[in-house]
């Protein structure tokens, strides 16, 4: 069974960003614009709300922001891992991509979400009424769940390719005794997400601080870099793993 190297992985994910930026920018960047409307729609829905994670509130608005968010995501997905592990000509590749392939890969997607995300949400929102006694049980069952999200998640590769004898089953079989190491690669792409987000969040007070009026604009037009980066950074993440443990490329 192969040992994951955190810090070989980390670089091999920042090498494939960096090499392939451009191009995935392409079939991105319509989606990326799309949910940047989309996110304008569900503000001005709801006024009174800032843009803030735990002020949004589900409404037809933020279905519909939900929904398209995982299809775009899934779309730029497919085609960032069929660049990657099958050079797929980047001409065949057509704005707001939504095929066959991206429709299984929605399906296996939702079928991930539906073991790991939804339990991890009831979880966390079941958590302000647990006895602090059992907070380190939360803390580490919460830690289990996104593991075994990343674990299954290496599946969806091999699905974006359209390789059908590598499942959920088969991702947890490759990824074995490799535990300790791929949550140290979950909590160094974390960092650098939130490093993002900090400067992100920097900005958009220096917007602030010039006209409060920017405050949504700039929310609006620094995200779509912001987003763009985290979906490489979860793609390269995914593609780097499933090159590792379902193919047995090296770093």
């Amino acid at each position: 069974m192969p040992k994951l190297s955190i810090l070989a992985a980390l670089k091999h994910m920042m090498q494939l960003i960096s090499n392939h930026w451009r191009l995935a920018a392409r079939f991105s960047m319509p989606w990326l614009a799309l949910l940047a409307v989309l996110d304008a729609w569900q503000f001005l829905n709801n006024p009174n709300d800032s843009l803030k994670p735990e002020d949004f509130q589900l409404n037809v608005a933020a279905f519909v922001l939900i929904a398209v968010n995982l299809v775009a995501t899934s779309s730029i997905s497919v085609s960032w891992h069929r660049l990657i592990l099958i050079d797929e000509p980047q001409t065949s590749v057509k704005p707001f991509r939504i095929d066959q392939i991206v429709l299984s890969y929605l399906r296996a997607n939702f079928s991930i979400i539906m073991i790991t995300v939804v339990p991890l949400i009831a979880i966390i929102m079941a958590s302000k009424y647990f006895p602090a006694t059992l907070l380190p049980v939360w803390l580490a069952v919460t830690i289990a769940i996104v593991l075994l999200s990343a674990r299954l998640a290496l599946s969806l590769p091999a699905t974006a390719i359209g390789r059908k004898d590598f499942g959920l089953q088969a991702a947890l079989a490759a990824t074995k005794k490799n535990n300790f190491q791929i949550l140290g690669l979950l909590i160094a792409t974390g960092f650098i997400i939130f490093g993002l987000l900090v400067v992100m969040q920097i900005l958009i007070s220096v917007m602030h601080s010039i006209s409060p009026n920017l405050n949504l604009p700039a929310s609006l037009i620094l995200g779509i870099p912001f987003q763009f980066a985290v979906i490489l950074l979860s793609a390269a993440l995914q593609t780097s793993l499933y090159g590792y443990f379902g193919e047995g490329r090296k770093f």
